[in-house]
């Protein structure tokens, strides 16, 4: 798995401090598939450790605020077409992930907390060989707005969105 770039925005007292994030993960994925003709149908759900962080200057210049995932996961169902070795499908349903958000400099402080937004994208699977096969996938995901007591009375709302680009091979029984 591999991510790429997605945003972070805190609210705090009012002001606005929006960066970019990036980073790595890596996991597993489960799932179930039916088949109709060249329909295929299907439920997947994934859990992956994340390393995806980011930083700005807060709007006071003498803190800096920070988010990260380090973790993320998706349930979602999956709907397709196959044409001989290759399945093209679209796919949504419900995103989680462990949000970090902190503050540094004269007061510092962090909380991280387990947000749930949604997940939707599109991809295409290719038979390899026997069971095997191998996925191209693209999500966007959005884990909503948390508040975050970041230097004790302070609070800040986080929303994290982003784009996940993923590579796998699948192994079916």
């Amino acid at each position: 798995n591999q991510h790429d770039r997605d945003r972070a925005e805190i609210r705090r007292a009012g002001h606005r401090a929006d960066h970019d994030t990036d980073g790595g993960l890596v996991g597993g994925t489960v799932g179930v598939n039916w088949q109709s003709g060249n329909w295929v149908g299907g439920l997947e759900a994934d859990i992956d450790w994340a390393n995806i962080k980011g930083s700005t200057a807060c709007p006071n210049v003498l803190f800096t605020c920070s988010s990260q995932i380090n973790w993320l996961g998706t349930g979602r169902l999956r709907l397709g077409v196959a044409a001989g070795n290759f399945l093209l499908f679209g796919t949504g349903g419900v995103a989680f992930g462990g949000v970090e958000a902190a503050t540094a400099g004269p007061a510092s402080g962090s909380e991280t907390t387990t947000d749930v937004g949604w997940t939707a994208g599109a991809g295409v699977e290719a038979a390899l060989a026997g069971n095997v096969s191998l996925k191209a996938e693209w999500l966007y995901y959005d884990l909503g707005k948390s508040n975050h007591a970041l230097d004790g009375s302070e609070r800040a709302d986080v929303t994290e969105t982003g784009n996940l680009f993923r590579l796998g091979l699948n192994w079916r029984m």
